[in-house]
């Protein structure tokens, strides 16, 4: 078996400082440049790749395979996600899902993102993978019309048979996995399926008188009263309505 990778993205976009760069070309051993790097990253756990009979691409052929990979938006940052950013990262996030955004959710491809950001290839594919780990942009898979309808069936069976606040993992043809939703979304995506047996003030009441919901206001403070809570389910309620059309873009329902 031989090493291929290290299997956490993020690890292949971090920055090294040009002395440790020069240090890191002069290695020609694969094993001791990861050495090196996690020494240099202060790195005590690794989760590697390894293979057999692999074959050695150009940096051309890596390249093309990226740019020509499509990337989809599962979902919006609240407004804590980007704390701490630094003011230009902070707007290479938000014009990167705003690019995302654009037609309708449509998956993207790599090289069409990235045209018009001010920021090069690495920057920008660190970016994309920050995005991915915080689980609001996923990759795209090849898939076809039974796959997507085996999902959809599933999905909204899972929909019928779920408890109203337990935990669901939901499956997504378009990324190949899974989308946790969490029990409001569930809720909410029951009644927009069903609108005809329960209105949403009915919904409301079943969730307020349902003890294993918990809500708190803009202060932190526990809501108690039934108006509190319908106030803040009703901004929960807006929240899912801005990303249903992503969920339905996922061809998940």
């Amino acid at each position: 078996m031989n090493y291929i990778c290290e299997c956490v993205l993020a690890y292949h976009f971090k920055n090294f400082t040009p002395k440790q760069e020069n240090f890191l070309a002069q290695i020609n051993d694969v094993i001791f440049k990861e050495q090196m790097k996690d020494f240099i990253l202060n790195k005590q756990f690794r989760y590697d790749l390894y293979g057999r009979r692999l074959t050695k691409l150009s940096k051309k052929r890596i390249d093309n395979y990226l740019f020509e990979a499509q990337f989809v938006l599962l979902d919006y940052p609240t407004s804590q996600t980007f704390e701490g950013c630094e003011e230009n990262l902070k707007w290479a996030y938000i014009e990167l899902i705003s690019k995302l955004e654009g037609e309708d959710f449509a998956p993207k491809k790599a090289k069409k993102l990235l045209a018009g950001l001010n920021t090069d290839k690495k920057v920008f594919f660190s970016l994309l993978i920050n995005l991915m780990t915080l689980n609001l942009v996923g990759i795209c898979v090849p898939n076809t019309t039974h796959k997507i309808d085996e999902v959809k069936f599933y999905n909204h069976s899972l929909l019928k048979e779920q408890k109203l606040s337990q935990e669901y993992i939901f499956a997504c043809a378009l990324t190949g996995g899974g989308i946790s939703l969490d029990s409001l979304e569930r809720a909410f995506l029951n009644h927009y399926f069903n609108e005809n047996q329960m209105n949403l003030e009915e919904l409301f009441e079943r969730i307020y008188q349902d003890e294993n919901f918990h809500f708190h206001d803009a202060n932190n403070q526990a809501c108690k009263d039934r108006e509190s809570v319908f106030t803040q389910l009703s901004l929960h309620y807006k929240k899912f309505l801005r990303r249903l059309p992503i969920l339905m873009k996922l061809e998940m329902f």
